[in-house]
């Protein structure tokens, strides 16, 4: 009479132990593509405008032209603890005027008179720009991040200088070019939408610019697409 009940607890006890290994083999791979969703390294390519606002007093009455000018670039991105990331990023103004209303070398400072002095940058053109940025990133959900980034940021291109002046022929300049470069810090503010099971991410960023003796406060805003691996 025991022999029946005590088939029962064995098979029963059969079945729980399989239950439970399948259970534990499933939360396993669950763990392990979850774990193989968070990539340690991003590559992206960057499309952005840059505003160039006036700030600075002696500005005031100054415009640059054209007030938008558009870039591009590239970043790589290495996780090294938790939400803490480094970026290395290098973007260059855009040369091609066919393509998205770029300029054959940069802009004019147009301003008054008083401008039009020995030594006075009249031309910047072919710039391009560096950038080391720390990343702190939140996580807003499994497809939603922001990053939130700020270091130094290296600056060169080619200034046209003016040599002199001629007002007897209609304020004629005589000018020279000179390389110049700057050092200042970046701020950015990057969100990202994530598809492909993680592999690949998108979004919008936004950039602020500060350079020492470079005058101008630089603006960047624009899309970039990353793949992550």
């Amino acid at each position: 009479m025991m022999a029946l009940p005590l088939v029962h607890i064995k098979r029963s006890m059969a079945l729980i132990i399989l239950s439970a290994s399948i259970s534990i083999t499933v939360a396993a791979k669950q763990d392990s593509v979850s774990k193989k969703k968070e990539f340690a390294n991003s590559f992206a390519v960057q499309w952005t405008y840059s505003d160039f606002p006036k700030v600075l007093p002696a500005f005031s009455n100054f415009k640059i032209d054209p007030f938008t000018m558009t870039q591009y670039g590239i970043a790589y991105e290495r996780k090294l603890y938790k939400n803490i990331r480094v970026t290395l990023e290098y973007a260059e103004w855009n040369m091609a005027t066919w393509f998205f209303r770029g300029m054959p070398d940069g802009f004019f400072i147009i301003g008054p008179d008083l401008i039009y002095k020995k030594g006075y940058i009249d031309y910047r053109k072919k710039y391009k720009m560096a950038d080391l940025l720390c990343t702190y990133r939140f996580q807003v959900s499994k497809k939603l991040k922001v990053d939130v980034s700020a270091g130094p940021s290296c600056y060169w291109g080619i200034n046209e200088m003016i040599d002199s002046v001629d007002n007897n022929s209609f304020g004629m300049l005589i000018l020279s070019n000179q390389k110049a470069t700057y050092y200042g810090v970046v701020y950015a503010l990057n969100y990202n939408y994530l598809i492909f099971n993680n592999r690949v991410s998108f979004g919008i960023d936004a950039k602020y610019r500060d350079y020492h003796g470079y005058r101008v406060k630089q603006v960047d805003y624009g899309l970039h697409a990353a793949f992550n691996f």
